[in-house]
């Protein structure tokens, strides 16, 4: 019988106009037929599908009850009746269960670092840590795409699930990253249709998900996951990644992408002026950004020397040989031009002993002492050395072999 709970089969629409309804002098019950039922398309109506309708009620402050009304389907026959969608952009948040948000925050307690915590409950205007806005930018849309709010899940119950050695979860996280893997697949096969910069964000969540593994098989992954990832990213002007949100995703994006690109041994694009400039329009560069600015052109000096060690000789060599070693020199010295405003800016918040301390070293060996004298201070500076530190190696690795080769 259609209309009776538990017992009817049909579809949304089918159920709400009750149908054994009469079209064309024939009763005919709903047809069962998938995505579109057979007597929608004859009426000439929107199908609403074989899941159940959903009621939201919710109680106001003084205990009224607030109902949303569904929104209305429509024949050639006019306006019939109100089918509730589960995808209601309205009802999104009320459709989230209180599990699904105690994941996401049980997970942003282990990801984020611990003196971030207290920042990421404060609205997203307040916060000015990079990787907190994103995760809270990436939580609140994960409320309007269906496979950004997946990605989310798998990468939220996985993780965990591992911290709490929960089998059942684990294997749930799974089942969710494959159905995100899907869902990204076909968003790729009509780009002209979605929202690429939420394209982005799910791309982003499944960079982490493989960061966030321990099996075989995730760093294979991750490389796959990062190129497509940059891929998307370039879809889109530069300067569109200058707004609010959109902009975070881009710094996690083009790290990602800038340690890559290394790993290949590849220039990017994003070391070009225009990917250096404009998504920063209106906003001052922290450390941590001007460290990636230098990470960034890494790539295209490790590609040409890889070029010229295993080429032949010929008489432009040596000339490519010395433009090489110009530009390691003035990478180096935009390096140590960073460490040095680094030093400084950080030294006004020491003490008088540790300011001497720190800024002694300036030009020599690392100081042991200098990560736990900045962590009583801010976590910033000890992203930026993590940065730092491997920019310096693979340049210097790369220097003497240079002079060796063409001295």
């Amino acid at each position: 019988m259609v209309g009776v709970p538990g017992r009817s089969k049909g579809c949304s629409t089918c159920r709400t106009r009750k149908k054994k309804a009469i079209f064309a002098n024939v009763a005919l019950q709903c047809d069962l037929q998938e995505p579109t039922c057979g007597n929608c398309i004859k009426g000439k109506f929107v199908c609403g599908g074989y899941r159940r309708d959903m009621i939201v009620v919710q109680l106001g402050p003084e205990g009224k009850k607030v109902q949303y009304r569904a929104p209305e389907v429509s024949s050639r026959h006019g306006i019939m009746s109100s089918v509730l969608s589960p995808i209601d952009f309205r009802l999104r948040d009320l459709n989230r269960s209180a599990l699904e948000i105690e994941y996401f925050d049980a997970f942003w307690d282990i990801y984020l670092p611990k003196p971030f915590l207290k920042a990421r409950m404060h609205d997203f205007q307040g916060i000015k840590i990079p990787l907190v806005r994103w995760a809270r930018w990436t939580q609140d849309r994960s409320a309007q795409n269906d496979t950004l709010r997946c990605a989310l899940l798998a990468l939220c119950i996985s993780k965990v699930g591992w911290w709490k050695r929960d089998q059942s979860m684990k294997r749930r996280g799974i089942e969710l990253y494959g159905r995100s893997l899907l869902r990204v697949a076909a968003a790729l096969r009509n780009l002209e249709r979605i929202d690429r910069t939420q394209l982005v964000a799910t791309c982003r969540l499944l960079v982490l998900y493989e960061q966030l593994n321990d099996t075989k098989s995730s760093a294979a992954n991750w490389v796959e996951h990062v190129a497509g990832l940059v891929g998307v990213l370039q879809l889109q002007p530069s300067g569109m990644y200058a707004s609010e949100g959109n902009h975070e995703l881009f710094l996690e994006t083009r790290l990602n992408g800038a340690i890559l690109a290394l790993q290949v041994r590849k220039s990017t694009f994003l070391a070009s002026p225009e990917w250096i400039t404009e998504p920063f329009m209106g906003k001052q560069k922290t450390l941590v950004d001007s460290i990636c600015d230098l990470l960034v052109a890494l790539p295209g000096i490790v590609e040409e020397f890889d070029k010229l060690i295993s080429a032949r000789s010929s008489l432009n060599i040596d000339n490519r040989a010395e433009k090489l070693k110009q530009r390691c020199w003035a990478l180096d010295e935009r390096l140590q031009c960073w460490y040095r405003t680094l030093i400084v800016r950080f030294s006004s918040l020491l003490t008088a002993e540790e300011s001497n301390h720190v800024l002694s070293g300036i030009g020599g060996p690392p100081q042991k002492e200098l990560l736990d004298i900045l962590m009583r201070y801010d976590t910033e500076p000890l992203l930026a050395l993590a940065l730092y530190w491997p920019c310096c190696l693979i340049l210097y690795g790369m220097v003497p072999v240079l002079y060796r080769k063409f001295p």
